[in-house]
């Protein structure tokens, strides 16, 4: 069994939509200063393509997880999290970043929403309906760190 709590899956759903949601202040640094001389329908493609995978690897993701392969899809998130952030520190073309924003951060949600998600409905026999309501509360947090994100990118 899966041992985890509903805060953290809170935690865990805040980072991940709150990053998801956090791509237009990454659009906006990218059309104005990174990459500028990329077209805006070039660079909305990779936050269109990030949403998409957060939902299709959801699919796999949930068979994986059915046929108890929970933990290795755990440490795919989160080797997928780190690999995402650090080379995309070092992308400087659009097709980098796009692996790197689109594609690498996309089946990281996924992966690991799949896994909260499910980990909190079977932990939970009693106060199911509370701790899933918790953990998916965690999502609108996560807007608020695209605040932080825009405020950073600014200054």
């Amino acid at each position: 069994m899966i041992r985890h709590s509903s805060w953290q899956s809170f935690s865990t759903s805040s980072k991940l939509f709150g990053y998801t949601f956090a791509y237009g202040s990454f659009q906006n640094y990218y059309e104005q200063e990174y990459l500028c001389w990329t077209g805006l329908t070039a660079i909305a493609w990779c936050g269109s393509i990030q949403p998409f995978l957060l939902v299709f690897s959801r699919l796999w993701a949930g068979l994986l997880l059915y046929t108890g392969h929970n933990k290795p899809m755990m440490h795919a998130g989160a080797v997928l999290s780190t690999l995402g952030a650090f080379v995309l520190s070092f992308s400087s073309r659009y097709w980098e970043v796009l692996m790197t924003q689109g594609r690498c951060v996309g089946l990281r949600c996924g992966t690991l929403v799949v896994t909260s998600m499910t980990s909190v409905s079977w932990m939970f026999a009693k106060n199911r309906s509370i701790a899933v309501g918790l953990m998916t509360c965690g999502a609108p947090v996560g807007m608020y760190r695209s605040r932080t994100i825009s405020y950073i990118l600014r200054s």
